[in-house]
């Protein structure tokens, strides 16, 4: 938390929030296995404002984690198990295809809204939300391999 607070560049970013205000939107454990991965240059995690990855398991070949710079350019990043990313949840990232093993990696996301306890990643800030497990169900049938497929 202490590079947050230390950075002006990022105190812009989250248009002056406080990370104290923030709380827990996802907690998730990302597991992929060869072929996976999360391909989309432009990918980001729309509605949350910090996003934690912690590599769990470094048992793999490929699977990199890569962002999206001004220059266009696709940054990959050293990311070892046990290391932590910290980074604006709206930077474009990606996680390059899985080649050999399986990779897994702890994730946080914090946002403005309430600390959500649904089983998913919720848009509705506050009050009750009605999301249920049987939902899900019928998320992964409209789209296979998500969530969990980094």
């Amino acid at each position: 938390m202490l590079a947050l607070k230390q950075n002006p560049d990022w105190a812009k970013l989250i248009k002056a929030r406080t990370i104290e205000e923030s709380v827990p939107r996802v907690i998730e454990i990302h597991e992929s296995r060869a072929g996976g991965g999360l391909v989309h240059t432009k990918h980001y995690d729309g509605g949350s404002l910090v996003t934690f990855d912690i590599l769990l398991k470094d048992d793999f070949l490929g699977g990199a984690f890569a962002t999206l710079e001004e220059n266009n350019a696709m940054k990959i990043h050293d990311f070892n198990k046990g290391d932590l990313v910290i980074f604006i949840s709206h930077k474009y990232h990606t996680v390059q295809k899985i080649s050999k093993g399986q990779r897994a990696t702890f994730i946080l996301e914090l946002w403005e809204g309430e600390e959500r306890k649904c089983p998913h990643r919720c848009t509705l800030m506050h009050g009750s939300c009605d999301f249920s497990k049987s939902d899900i169900l019928m998320e992964k049938m409209i789209a296979p391999g998500m969530p969990g497929d980094e």
